[in-house]
């Protein structure tokens, strides 16, 4: 499937970590994000990298009703040679899968999001 990226616009500043020893859970966000819509009749659809920003979020949205959410700590190393690792990045989806099925959301096409994931660390590399 197509997994189409928005690049960042001109105008926009692009963020360079340069200094990786100093990296932060929650300080240091990237250039981008995946994204994906649901709904009932098409489910999981839209998949899409998007320059990071704000999320858009309907006021009935369970998540801010019921605290309906699902986190998975998956993590990116790079090696002495530049290129970029993840360890065990299925296993992680899976997981995500089962807490995602125990919280009553829908389930997500794991295929798809490795595939965005992939597709999201080579266009925000840096």
């Amino acid at each position: 499937m197509q997994i189409p990226i928005q690049e960042i616009s001109p105008g926009m500043k692009r963020r360079k970590l340069d200094d990786e020893t100093k990296l932060g859970f929650g300080v240091i966000m990237s250039n981008y994000m995946f994204m994906m819509d649901y709904n009932l009749d098409q489910k999981w659809h839209d998949p899409r990298i998007e320059p990071y920003g704000p999320l858009h979020l309907y006021p009935a949205a369970a998540i801010l009703h019921y605290a309906q959410e699902a986190f998975e700590g998956l993590k990116a190393y790079r090696s002495k040679s530049n290129e970029i690792y993840l360890f065990r990045t299925k296993d992680n989806l899976k997981r995500m899968s089962r807490t995602c099925d125990r919280m009553c959301i829908p389930p997500y096409p794991e295929e798809l999001v490795h595939e965005g994931l992939r597709k999201l660390l080579a266009v925000d590399r840096d």
